[in-house]
């Protein structure tokens, strides 16, 4: 069997009866909170009238359906770039000195992706752009990273594109600071 095209989406299927409209509205779900909204979309239309076979094999072409593994286990052949916190020429968040941390370090990676998006376009193959949570001797604090599977050259391109090329400053791509 193939990896699905988003290998990084898992989508719980417990309780749906052979129910083909659940389950396509969950993996719509699904890939409209991982940014892919269109995809989400194209999906539901594509399925609406569908058998539940149908629909569970074009599902799995698309997302994981199952449980996802436990946070830090990695996905047979998931590797990623790490981008940092937020732009690298603006003051972050720091842990251990500023107050609400996590609030503040959050909201800078989210907002560092957003970012990301409006300078390099959308991710591309199996890159997705997310956070991971890096130990320090202060504690834990979360920078933006960019996934790709190993085998997938243009999500490599991608990824090695947001270490060199993402925005140094928020003001490059018409975005205020986010705290």
């Amino acid at each position: 069997m193939l990896d699905p095209m988003f290998p990084d989406i898992f989508v719980r299927l417990e309780g749906h009866k052979n129910n083909g409209a659940y389950v396509a509205s969950r993996v719509a779900r699904a890939l409209r909170i991982a940014g892919h909204t269109r995809m989400g979309k194209d999906f539901l239309i594509e399925m609406f009238d569908a058998d539940y076979p149908v629909v569970l094999i074009r599902a799995m072409e698309l997302v994981n359906l199952g449980e996802k593994p436990q946070k830090g286990v990695k996905m047979p052949g998931e590797e990623y770039v790490e981008v940092g916190p937020s732009p690298a020429n603006e003051e972050c968040a720091q842990l251990g000195v500023d107050e609400d941390f996590p609030r503040k370090n959050g909201a800078e990676c989210r907002e560092f992706i957003v970012a990301i998006r409006r300078k390099l376009g959308p991710e591309v193959g199996t890159a997705r752009l997310g956070t991971k949570a890096m130990n320090h001797e202060f504690g834990v604090y979360r920078e933006v990273v960019c996934r790709y599977q190993r085998s997938d050259r243009e999500g490599l391109e991608y990824a090695l594109r947001c270490e060199k090329d993402a925005p140094r400053t928020w003001a490059e791509v018409g975005m205020s600071p986010p705290c």
